[in-house]
């Protein structure tokens, strides 16, 4: 869903809480008295819970109160769309009996009796009526005088109004999609994504006083848990240090339906303001400007503060100080600099070295280019590992391989543990990201240098193709 609750201005901080339970608990009934009707089951045979997402969306979840469960909520997925189930829950909002808030004739039952002094069906009803596109305005930024921009990609309009301002607002649910990189990628982050961060930081550098804020619902995670938050940090970090760039965190009672996805000079003439319709739902990095789009003249200094009223900085916690983290990326043909890449090895000892690569023994050919990269490492470190562990995907015919390396590695003294990852079935593990985990004490997992390989040991080792380095320092 992709719009943000509508709470009334009158609404205080100190009746939030209520409001929101208020709201959320009725359109969990609505949806659940809508379920039972479009299957012709009685009330009580469904029930829902409630939870918030980015901007304060709810979710509902639709569950089977029968034990053991009768596949109610089964037969709604695959027989019917979410837009026909709202479309009952309109039919149970719009009291036929004309209630100011809930009775009989509607949402009250005897399974939610419970629940009757928060139930309120006029404001939800209102809101799931906006879902749905019914009883609504051709252009809902109308009150901007905003116009609709027909383009396919908002992308360029923003960069191009970019170079005529020096201030930048925007705001987003979350910052990028902090899922690990799918299985094909070649790159820590789709092209796009890349393209555009690189170009934000290179506007934010290219003259003085130049600046960009963002505020969003959810703070981003850098972590060494995910090569593409890494990736980001890696272009950012310079223009956090000098303060050209700052993160705000949005107030939870924040409407990003009723308010500009970005604003460029704000403030002063001249001035855009871009609106987005499906901006709630988007990360910004990945969809700076999702369509629909509307554009509108700047806000004056009194509504930018209105905009901004409950904003509050957020203090950006670093995965690595500067020296710690190196990124590296290899064009197709381009020859590895294997000794730069993994310096950290020179001379030192590792006790225990972590391999986690799904198809690093797919086939032999990508295990006998595991062995020449342990190989290459061997000219580095002063000697072998005490131990190698390997995390691997299952696909049932490697026993060959694995005797093969093995044997390989007993002739250094490393014992080797392998971990067989089932990838089929309801025991399904999925893992993509392809790192490895120098660690020169066993005890102490934390003390360790971790090294992102996008697309695997052997595309690292095939200057054919193209790969990505990121090697993050813990010692």
């Amino acid at each position: 869903m992709d719009h943000s609750l509508p709470v009334p201005h009158d609404v205080g901080a100190d009746d939030l809480e209520e409001w929101h339970e208020r709201f959320t608990r009725t359109l969990a009934e609505a949806l659940r008295r809508a379920g039972s009707d479009i299957l012709g089951i009685e009330s009580r045979e469904l029930a829902a819970t409630v939870r918030s997402r980015p901007f304060g969306y709810p979710e509902v979840i639709l569950y089977d109160t029968v034990a053991g469960g009768a596949g109610y909520c089964r037969m709604l997925i695959g027989r019917y769309s979410v837009r026909k189930l709202l479309e009952k829950a309109v039919d149970a909002l719009d009291c036929r009996a004309g209630c100011t808030h809930a009775c009989r004739a509607c949402l009250q039952d005897y399974d939610n009796q419970l629940l009757w002094e928060k139930l309120d069906r006029q404001p939800v009803l209102n809101w799931v009526k906006c879902i749905l596109g019914m009883d609504q305005p051709p252009n809902p930024y109308m009150a901007f005088n905003a116009a609709p921009f027909e383009v396919k990609d908002g992308t360029p309009l923003l960069l191009a109004e970019l170079e005529r301002a020096d201030h930048f607002i925007a705001v987003a649910p979350t910052l990028f999609d902090i899922q690990t990189a799918a299985e094909s990628r070649e790159s820590f982050l789709a092209a796009p994504t890349i393209a555009f961060v690189r170009k934000l930081v290179a506007w934010m550098a290219g003259a003085p006083g130049r600046r960009a804020e963002i505020a969003l619902a959810q703070p981003p995670t850098f972590s060494a848990e995910f090569s593409s938050s890494l990736a980001i940090w890696h272009e950012l970090q310079p223009r956090l240090a000098d303060g050209s760039l700052k993160f705000w965190k949005l107030p939870r009672s924040f409407d990003g339906r009723a308010w500009p996805r970005a604003l460029t000079s704000p403030g002063r003439e001249g001035g855009v303001a871009w609106f987005s319709s499906s901006g709630v739902s988007n990360p910004f990095f990945d969809e700076p400007l999702p369509i629909p789009l509307w554009k509108a003249p700047g806000f004056p200094p009194e509504t930018v503060r209105s905009f901004r009223n409950g904003w509050e900085e957020l203090k950006i916690t670093a995965p690595s100080k500067p020296s710690d983290l190196t990124l590296r990326e290899y064009r197709p043909g381009e020859p590895r600099n294997f000794a730069c890449d993994f310096a950290f090895c020179r001379g030192e000892f590792f006790a225990l070295l972590r391999i986690e690569d799904p198809y690093v023994l797919a086939d032999d050919w990508k295990s006998r280019a595991l062995c020449g990269f342990l190989r290459e490492l061997a000219t580095l470190w002063q000697k072998w590992p005490a131990k190698i562990e390997i995390k691997t995907r299952d696909t049932g015919d490697q026993n060959k391989l694995i005797a093969d390396l093995e044997r390989e590695l007993k002739q250094h003294g490393v014992s080797i543990d392998i971990r067989r990852v089932v990838s089929g079935g309801p025991d399904r593990i999925d893992f993509h990201d392809r790192r490895i985990i120098f660690q020169p004490d066993i005890v102490n997992p934390r003390r360790r240098v971790t090294v992102l390989l996008t697309g695997g040991i052997d595309r690292y080792l095939d200057r054919k193709a193209e790969c990505g380095v990121i090697a993050h320092r813990s010692l």
